[in-house]
């Protein structure tokens, strides 16, 4: 009877044991499904959660060589959902991810620039970006993150690393009769390369700033009534010294020029307005706010 007992007693402890190592690795060898998120912006520069990047590359560590995943590409077509592949090649194989599973949790990384583990990363904005598509080219995407296996697959929450400065210019009387006379807004003396170094603690973000040059904004609106042109542009994050950063404007066969005569920090995933009036053979500045890019509420930060 006591060996009945003994073997019903080890039999039951087995499989406890058994139990209790598949509950700790529930979703080993389950595909991993990828999903991105972004918050919505109301105007047009960059990506947004209804225009997503066309592909992002990502890294997964899970503590193991097997399920370890370096610069996978993510594609996502016209219709459907994001797919993996090896390469950046258009008949790139589809690449399997699979969870590692254990409740340890894993280390993700993902980018719209190639992760190849190269850190710092260059990068850099366009000095044209007079339409959707140049000044989009010049939106770059983070997001790295400790998350935990979940059947729901991964959620990249992607920010924007650069800055965002939204321009506002309301024309003198002299302007009156004229129809949508602002031809161009170029911003000037910013800085348009740097590296990127985003897992080193004790550097900036952004060092090495080069190539200093006019970068030709997007316009995006004219309100007739209120005589006020709207653009956008995409910088990289920078101080600026005293008197640098600036404005050039034509406004039919005028030019109108502005300098800040305050120094001028710009942050990543930032966004600021710029609002000034040009007329009278001169542009003054009205304020000068800024806001989380996306958030749509705006913070007074220097008026000059």
């Amino acid at each position: 009877m006591k060996r009945i007992i003994y073997f019903a007693a080890l039999a039951a402890l087995l499989a406890g044991c058994s139990k209790n190592t598949q509950s700790e690795t529930p979703l080993r060898d389950t595909p991993i499904s990828v999903n991105v998120l972004m918050p919505e912006i109301q105007t047009r520069a960059g990506y947004s959660q209804g225009n997503l990047p066309s592909k992002f590359y990502l890294s997964l560590n899970q503590n193991g060589t097997k399920y370890d995943y370096t610069n996978v590409v993510m594609k996502k077509p016209e219709y459907g959902k994001w797919e993996a592949y090896e390469s950046d090649a258009v008949d790139a194989p589809t690449k399997l991810m699979l969870w590692e599973g254990s409740p340890v949790s894993a280390s993700v990384t993902a980018a719209t620039f190639p992760l190849d583990g190269s850190a710092p990363y260059t990068v850099s904005v366009s000095g044209d970006q007079s339409t959707d598509e140049k000044l989009k080219a010049s939106d770059y995407l983070w997001y790295s993150d400790e998350i935990h296996p979940s059947e729901n697959g991964i959620s990249i929450r992607f920010c924007h690393i650069m800055s965002k400065v939204k321009i506002e210019i309301t024309l003198g009387n002299e302007y009156a009769d004229d129809t949508d006379p602002v031809t161009s807004v170029a911003v000037l003396n910013t800085n348009t390369q740097a590296l990127y170094e985003p897992k080193n603690a004790s550097a900036t973000l952004f060092g090495n700033l080069t190539e200093p040059k006019a970068i030709l904004a997007c316009k995006t609106g004219y309100n007739a009534d209120t005589r006020t042109a709207s653009f956008e542009v995409i910088l990289v994050p920078q101080t600026v010294a005293a008197g640098s950063f600036g404005l050039s404007i034509l406004v039919g066969d005028n030019t109108y020029e502005w300098f800040s005569s305050a120094e001028v920090t710009l942050g990543g995933n930032k966004e600021y307005t710029l609002s000034l009036t040009a007329g009278k053979d001169k542009a003054s500045v009205n304020s000068f706010t800024t806001s989380s890019w996306g958030s749509g509420n705006g913070i007074n930060s220097a008026t000059e």
